[in-house]
């Protein structure tokens, strides 16, 4: 037993998700470790319009993002080394339109957005702007982890989460500019990591430019249809706090935001084995593809890791609740206890989102995505319509109720799709698992 563990830890996957996990908690670790220092200057209502901005934000992102990283991640190995830079220019141009098309928008429907999301024109542009920053990094992480330079990755990653939390800081509690400051910090940060990013592509020679219209057209075709699948996941995660916004109050929103945050603390394994597993899975694959008689026992192996990696997450969540609840109760504020009531569902639904992420790894790699966002969109909206009359009757604990179904249902088709358009053995010992 012994030897098999340390067979299984020599494994390079193995290596790089433990490196990938420890720069993710590191960099999870420094925004944990500012928040007592931050709750003490933002009330939960100022906690509330921060959390609002990331939904918009997050919404703002969904469009000028489309899906160009997925895109990258499975075209990366398919396309010829000297063929790279054209790929990244052309994924970084549709980034920049969309951008400019979105401030357009932005700015002729100013007034409905801010009566939303309680945030004033100043921000909503910035927002779009800092979207593109983010794109545009994704982007460079998403090089990092394909091209495995794991020394590069650490290194930006604790860079990104260091310098949002050293400016969080110095803007809120130095120069004690409450919620904006939050929102200056994190602008000033991606700002900061779009040069950084944009450098290291330049002299890597990434950033010469040449319109493929092919290419373009082949990247629409892939993100367009994942926008309903984009939109679903804010709509999921961000339009229950626009409607307890309305319905209790923004002193709601954040106790309820500040609980979301705090279990999102175990999405650093989730980041984790997605940034090591998923280059090692593409790679497979198509390994597979090219020498069918290891096909089969490509993906069995595949498929055991999956389940693996599953039961190890699903004990580190319930550890992580019973760390997490005490962590409140003894570094917060008692303003801010209350959201521990919320944090089992979302500790359930963030499982849920686990098993998704590892799915839907086989339907990205297929690129038959058309229905995904149809079928994601549609949970989205039953979410949406069952958030109003949840929190009528409920409370603000009707919005967590209303997010455990939707995971719940959003793994459970993925899991159908997935097996449709790129069979696994899931539950076969046998080459006819299709």
């Amino acid at each position: 037993m012994i030897g098999k563990i340390k067979k299984g830890l020599s494994q390079p996957v193995v290596k790089r998700m433990m490196v990938y996990a420890l720069t993710d908690g590191l960099s999870k670790a420094v925004p944990f470790l500012i928040m007592p220092i931050i709750a003490l200057y933002l009330k939960p209502a100022e906690f509330g319009i921060a959390s609002n901005y990331m939904v918009y934000t997050n919404m703002v992102g969904a469009f000028i993002g489309l899906g160009t990283q997925s895109y990258f991640s499975v075209d990366y190995y398919r396309t010829d080394i000297k063929n790279r830079a054209k790929l990244l220019t052309n994924l970084v141009a549709i980034n920049l339109v969309i951008m400019l098309i979105a401030s357009i928008v932005i700015l002729l429907t100013s007034g409905y957005i801010k009566n939303f999301f309680v945030i004033g024109l100043e921000f909503q542009l910035l927002g779009s702007l800092m979207m593109f920053f983010s794109a545009f990094t994704d982007l460079f992480v998403i090089y990092l982890r394909m091209e495995e330079k794991l020394k590069q990755y650490s290194r930006f990653q604790l860079m990104t989460s260091l310098s949002s939390a050293l400016l969080s800081l110095v803007f809120i509690t130095v120069f004690l500019m409450s919620w904006e400051g939050r929102v200056y910090a994190l602008f000033l940060s991606n700002l900061i990591l779009f040069i950084i990013a944009a450098i290291a592509f330049a002299k890597k020679d990434l950033l010469k430019f040449k319109y493929d219209k092919a290419m373009v057209k082949d990247a629409l075709k892939f993100g367009i249809p994942l926008l309903p699948h984009r939109l679903s996941t804010w709509i999921r995660s961000g339009f229950d706090r626009l409607v307890i916004t309305k319905k209790q109050g923004i002193n709601a929103t954040g106790i309820y935001s500040f609980g979301s945050n705090i279990s999102n603390a175990v999405t650093l394994f989730v980041n984790s084995f997605s940034a090591a597993f998923t280059p090692y899975v593409y790679k497979q694959l198509k390994i597979g593809e090219d020498e069918i008689e290891k096909d089969f026992g490509i993906k069995k192996k595949i498929v055991k890791t999956c389940y693996l990696a599953t039961l190890i997450f699903g004990v580190l969540l319930v550890v992580s609740y019973i760390l997490l609840a005490l962590f409140i109760q003894l570094c917060f504020d008692s303003s801010y206890k209350d959201a521990i009531l919320y944090m089992p569902f979302f500790f359930v639904s963030i499982f849920f989102g686990f098993i998704y992420n590892i799915v839907s790894m086989f339907v990205f790699y297929s690129k038959k995505t058309k229905f995904l966002g149809i079928f994601t969109m549609t949970i989205a909206i039953v979410q949406a319509a069952s958030v109003i009359p949840l929190v009528n009757w409920f409370g603000t604990m009707g919005a967590a109720y209303s997010l455990l179904v939707g995971s719940f249902l959003k793994a459970f088709i993925i899991i159908i799709y997935s097996q449709k358009v790129y069979p696994m053995p899931w539950l076969s010992n046998s080459k006819s698992y299709a």
